[in-house]
């Protein structure tokens, strides 16, 4: 999802995004793998992929300025970031029903909601988190932890939670994808 981010950027703009794995409404809710991941602590706050790729924004300087999606995320995108601009196209009624605005209304949401944030881009400020940073990464099930416990400064703390620590946001991010990765090839 973050895929080419730099220095060189900016302003960052989420669309269509999901709220944390257990938000309670939150449609198709996951954090970055739905059958892998359970929870992601970064200091012991959870947080979803708002979370996380606004931090790996921030690492590089680049507020996030519109987070897009049902009313779950936009509210974690502002509890999160504070300031920031939020189009809420859906309300969740469950995992996998919502109540949704038309997707011409939704386009129509969204280019205005862009629209207000570029015109405000200077008063956005990049997320950032103070090293060290400890990221907890819960699992659905032990074989996972097994695997992710695999790469190298993890440390497994119980049967379904592995922990790393880090003073780069780079880094760490890098290690979490990492371990994604690798528990993938078990799911």
């Amino acid at each position: 999802m973050m895929q080419g981010i730099d220095s060189s950027f900016g302003a960052a703009m989420f669309i269509g995004y999901h709220a944390r794995r257990g938000s309670y409404t939150g449609v198709l809710e996951h954090t970055y793998h739905g059958g892998a991941i359970s929870d992601v602590l970064v200091n012991g706050k959870p947080v979803g992929e708002t979370g996380i790729n606004a931090a790996l924004a921030g690492y590089f300087k680049v507020p996030v300025i519109l987070v897009t999606g049902d009313s779950v995320v936009t509210e974690e995108a502002r509890s999160i970031l504070g300031f920031v601009e939020t189009v809420t196209v859906k309300q969740g009624v469950g995992r996998f029903a919502a109540r949704c605005v038309s997707p011409l209304r939704a386009r129509v949401l969204i280019k205005k909601g862009a629209a207000k944030a570029l015109k405000s881009v200077h008063k956005f400020k990049p997320f950032r988190i103070k090293p060290p940073m400890k990221i907890d990464v819960f699992f659905i099930h032990t074989g996972m932890t097994e695997m992710a416990e695999l790469l190298p400064g993890t440390k497994r703390i119980d049967g379904r939670t592995v922990s790393f620590v880090s003073e780069d946001y780079l880094e760490a991010f890098k290690a979490l994808q990492a371990v994604i990765t690798l528990v993938g090839t078990i799911v």
